[in-house]
């Protein structure tokens, strides 16, 4: 009975998180989408500018479109992924508080990291954040600083640090978006980690009923 509900998660799952979009074989660079139409983030989102904001929204990804052979970095800094952040209580955010997400094709990180390396690599302490689960950028000096963080699996923004500052290090503005500390990770990153828990938690199990 137990292998029957955990086969019956699984495949729910699997069909809810495969990406309909373009998949890693048919494009000549690997790149696909690892999220899907639909799926909601949750982030805290903080803003000191024109209004000051401080909050925990949800964004949800409203599109992803067909990724060229051979996209550069306008492709994914603007057209390719969209989404629309709420509020909690389910209200929408207004348009010029909507904050800075996206989503980027994940699967060949070598040719992401060219793409921003070119446009962003003469900027001032540039650098490249690649780990094991983890790809991102960060660059600036002391009047203007910016760091972008995403998901290596889903291609989700994890987080976004943007701040200015003036020439006595006095805060201008500042844009951040952080996933939260107190809620589950699975509302961070998305149901496609729910689908790797149960596989684990399955073969775990087995292993431990047979030793």
């Amino acid at each position: 009975m137990r292998n029957a509900c955990l086969l019956a998660i699984t495949l729910l799952l699997f069909t809810i998180t495969v990406p309909s979009t373009t998949v890693a074989q048919d494009h000549p660079l690997g790149l696909q989408w690892g999220t899907s139409v639909g799926e909601h983030y949750v982030y805290d989102f903080r803003v000191v500018a024109h209004v000051n904001l401080n909050c925990r929204i949800e964004v949800e990804v409203t599109a992803l479109r067909e990724i060229p052979a051979y996209p550069d970095i306008l492709d994914f800094e603007t057209i390719l992924s969209s989404g629309v952040a709420f509020y909690t209580n389910g209200s929408v955010l207004d348009w010029n508080d909507q904050p800075p997400f996206k989503v980027i094709p994940v699967g060949n990180w070598s040719y992401v990291s060219s793409i921003y390396e070119d446009c962003y690599g003469t900027s001032p302490n540039f650098e490249i954040i690649n780990t094991t689960t983890s790809w991102g950028f960060s660059y600036g000096d002391l009047e203007f600083q910016q760091k972008v963080v995403f998901n290596k699996v889903s291609g989700v923004m994890v987080s976004y640090h943007q701040e200015h500052r003036d020439v006595n290090g006095d805060l201008i503005s500042l844009r951040d978006l952080s996933p939260p500390s107190d809620i589950p990770v699975i509302l961070v990153i998305g149901t496609s980690v729910l689908l790797a828990i149960v596989i684990v938690w399955y073969f775990r199990g087995r292993k431990l009923k047979t030793s």
